[in-house]
């Protein structure tokens, strides 16, 4: 009988830690992504919103972001298309790496969180 107590109490210890993680892991963007790709000529980027929820990757303000010597400083944003694709170009004067990242948005009872793709370096 103290078995049975000891494996119902890890059942429910670990239920309510996959909970905690679904509930974090929505709160803080993991239920978007970014994907950011540079152009073979000339200073352009071009990538995808990505999520389970089409009204995520809807009109989603991404920004390109560059990585200074001082910090990363947003350079320009796009929104994305209906399909979550998205297209940027921008001067790069002094950034050693670059990265998107998409904005969060709310709406309709749903909370996007906030996003960002790997970060590429500049040459």
């Amino acid at each position: 009988m103290n078995a049975i107590k000891r494996r119902s109490a890890l059942i429910i210890v670990w239920l309510a830690a996959a909970a905690v993680v679904a509930a974090s892991a929505s709160a803080d963007g993991t239920d978007s992504a970014v994907t950011m790709k540079a152009a073979k000529l000339g200073p352009s980027f071009h990538g995808r919103v990505i999520s389970n929820r089409a009204f995520c990757e809807h009109h989603r303000k991404v920004w390109l972001v560059g990585v200074y010597p001082d910090g990363s400083h947003p350079i320009e944003f796009d929104f994305s298309n209906d399909h979550g694709k998205w297209r940027l170009s921008a001067q790069l004067q002094g950034a050693s790496a670059v990265f998107a990242r998409a904005a969060r948005k709310r709406g309709n009872g749903v909370h996007c969180g906030r996003a960002g793709s790997a970060t590429i370096p500049t040459l």
